[in-house]
């Protein structure tokens, strides 16, 4: 049985992203088909929001997709960066990881002599 992963970002996941997640031998599942209240939450955060409680949630989402013993891996978890900071708090066995990327520059000259300088991040890879 494979692990399972919560993708639980607002941004579509790529497919680098998503081919990396299952070579790691996760099922990649999306908040947006478990819980896309939550996942619109999280996202669209309000002053007065009680944050806390919303990563209990998302905690507890990842516990019903995988077991209380081994959660499904949180993968890029919405919100602002208060969200980050309440799942450091949390005492939580589930997994949090984040994509880190790559800048690629180009140069590519244009026709009348100029250069247009295109940048692309890349993935590559996850952080715990």
């Amino acid at each position: 049985m494979n692990k399972k992963a919560i993708w639980a970002s607002a941004h579509t996941i790529t497919e680098e992203q998503k081919s990396s997640l299952e070579a790691e031998g996760f099922d990649v599942l999306f908040l947006q088909d478990i819980n896309s209240k939550l996942l619109s939450k999280l996202s669209n955060l309000e002053l007065e929001s009680d944050r806390e409680t919303l990563v209990q949630s998302l905690v507890r989402e990842a516990m019903k997709v995988g077991s209380s013993e081994f959660p499904a891996t949180i993968i890029q978890p919405a919100g602002d960066p208060a969200i980050q900071f309440q799942l450091g708090r949390i005492e939580t066995n589930a997994p949090v990881w984040y994509a880190f990327t790559e800048r690629v520059s180009e140069d590519i000259p244009q026709e009348d002599g100029s250069i247009r300088k295109v940048s692309v991040f890349k993935h590559a890879g996850w952080v715990q």
